[in-house]
């Protein structure tokens, strides 16, 4: 109930031009939920954008388009209810394993309204990791039912559910080592978990432990198949589908000069989730006092579990910090390894599966705190709702920034008004809307912020030219191309400048760039056609519609304008001889 009252809002959001525009333009998720087009659309290789494969995710968009057509709110109540199921199974996962009701329904209440957790619901492009976390807490649960009493049945469940987690987000390749992690605590599947309970501790009489004293090695061993199947369905798919270009390199190594500023930056977010933007700081933009303060709370956590466990030897105490931090680096661990390679920044959708392991840690030190300093249970109960209620009421706000592009974007730009590339999505959102004034306002506010970049001149350069004013816009494409001479859009757009101005030739040069630099684009290859059928060169024309058609079998722009080609032609209108 507490996910549907924060999340209220989504009902009535539309989606936003940060990669949501992608699936709703595209044919391939809008149309017929067919046995064909299903396997054309969630085996082919990914859309440029993306750099691994997501069938899972690519089925459920064309379901949902299918189902609901364009009524994206209730896509969005689709995630939001994924999203309550999720914490509802790891209530259950962490009740189960640890006896600890009250601590385990606290851990699933911050999952489920923490605000860095509004970004992967909210965000329609975000599908693909809630769905994940559904599989992959689902993986657990079905672990816990295995740890109790071993079978081959549950151990395919297992990998059922690990397998399709994969088929979501290939991140969740952590899952076989973060099992190892739980059979620590609070599965006590170690003779190592039962010395830290006390040398005169027994195992309970439901423990697992007994079937499973061998040594380490035999639990890393009870994992390899779960290892052979991330590598199957993840690794290799994605290490064959990565792109230089779309992440400025792909790197699977987690340890960089950095890397650690990334956890702490994280970190600092979870404690005081204010001002949350699709575009956080690179870690080395942070301010220092940030970056400080994270350091401190880290430290403060080992340290309280340190002291509390010498005082009062709590040794499950300690086994709980300590399987929380391994939780949040672990999950972390894919996106900083990518992200630091890469220079970006990580964003809140990147975090949805760590935070649990700060909100496990974090429960457990508060329940122990409270429990040795004899708290009333009613203080206790009153802290933790105004905890979760302040946390509910940041995530209520923030949803409403998730409403629409301009909506989005304006609050982008408030928050970081020398972010060029806020103002040029702000931009493409008035352009969207046909208010080029208010477009080339931002614009040109990202143009004087990043002059030297390419995207900004092009972005200014389409805006007048859909005025109509065409030397300027001349102007604009120049300079980009002058920055970035293998530009595709921009070479593009100033072909269909030059082509709406009647310059053919000129026109045609420019598409032969564009294919140049993108060869198997379908949409160049029918530009460059129809400028061909203009110049009156009607053989090259067919070829390259014939070659879009080639490269997008389902393009109807290029097989209509064949057709109207070939009847002109048959009405003696044209000349097949024509070059």
């Amino acid at each position: 109930m507490l996910s549907f009252i924060v999340f209220a809002d989504v009902r009535h959001h539309s989606y936003v031009l940060y990669d949501d525009i992608i699936i709703v333009n595209s044919p391939h998720f809008t149309s017929d939920l067919s046995l064909q087009n299903i396997i054309s659309t969630a085996f082919n290789p990914p859309p440029r954008h993306i750099p691994y494969q997501m069938p899972l995710p690519l089925i459920a968009y064309m379901s949902l388009w299918h189902l609901f057509g364009e009524n994206l709110g209730i896509h969005h109540v689709f995630s939001v209810f994924l999203h309550t199921i999720t914490a509802i199974l790891l209530f259950i996962f962490f009740a189960r394993t640890t006896r600890r009701v009250g601590e385990s329904a606290v851990v699933a209440a911050l999952f489920t309204v923490h605000p860095l957790n509004v970004e992967p619901v909210c965000w329609y492009s975000g599908l693909n990791g809630i769905m994940a976390g559904f599989f992959f807490v689902l993986s657990l649960l079905t672990y816990s039912y295995y740890t109790r009493l071993p079978s081959v049945k549950r151990y395919v469940l297992i990998l059922l559910f690990f397998g399709l987690s994969l088929l979501c987000k290939p991140t969740i390749i952590i899952l076989p080592l973060l099992l190892l992690f739980l059979d620590l605590w609070p599965l006590e599947r170690t003779a190592l978990s039962l010395h830290a309970a006390g040398p005169n501790i027994q195992p309970p009489a439901d423990s697992p432990l007994p079937h499973c004293r061998q040594k380490l090695k035999w639990l890393i061993i009870e994992k390899i198949p779960m290892i052979v199947l991330a590598g199957a369905l993840s690794l290799v798919p994605t290490i064959m589908a990565a792109r230089p270009s779309a992440h400025n390199g792909f790197d699977l190594t987690i340890v960089q000069p950095g890397a650690f500023l990334y956890y702490l930056e994280r970190l600092w977010k979870t404690i005081y989730p204010v001002e949350l933007t699709i575009y956080n700081p690179h870690p080395g933009d942070i301010s220092p006092t940030a970056i400080a303060g994270a350091g401190l709370i880290f430290a403060g956590i080992i340290m309280t579990g340190l002291v509390i466990h010498r005082r009062h030897n709590d040794r499950k105490l300690l086994l709980s910090v300590l399987v929380g931090w391994l939780w949040y680096f672990t999950c972390l661990a894919p996106a900083v390894g990518i992200f630091t390679c890469s220079g970006r920044s990580i964003g809140d959708r990147h975090t949805y599966m760590a935070l649990i392991g700060l909100f496990l840690m974090g429960t457990w030190i508060f329940s122990a705190i409270t429990r040795y300093l004899k708290t009333p249970s009613s203080i206790r109960f009153l802290l933790v709702l105004l905890i979760i209620g302040a946390f509910a009421i940041i995530s209520s706000r923030q949803v409403n920034q998730w409403k629409d592009s301009t909506t989005l974007f304006t609050h982008e730009t408030r928050l970081h008004p020398k972010n060029p590339k806020a103002h040029t999505n702000l931009g493409d959102a008035f352009m969207e809307k046909n208010d080029i004034r208010k477009a080339i306002h931002y614009f040109k506010k990202a143009q004087e912020l990043a002059p030297d970049k390419a995207i900004t001149n092009t972005k200014m350069g389409t805006a007048l030219y859909h005025l109509g004013e065409f030397d300027a816009a001349i102007g604009y494409y120049r300079k980009a191309l002058a920055i970035e001479p293998d530009y595709t859009v921009a070479h593009n757009n100033l072909g269909n400048l030059f082509l709406e101005r009647g310059e053919t030739t000129k026109a045609i040069e420019q598409y032969k760039k564009a294919i140049a630099t993108r060869p198997l684009s379908y949409k160049l290859h029918n530009n460059l056609a129809t400028a061909f059928i203009q110049n009156g060169r009607v053989q090259e024309a067919i070829f390259h519609l014939n070659k879009a058609i080639a490269i997008n079998p389902d393009y109807k722009v290029a097989k209509k304008n064949l057709e109207n080609l070939m009847s002109r032609i048959q009405k003696g209108e044209l000349s097949p001889s024509e070059r």
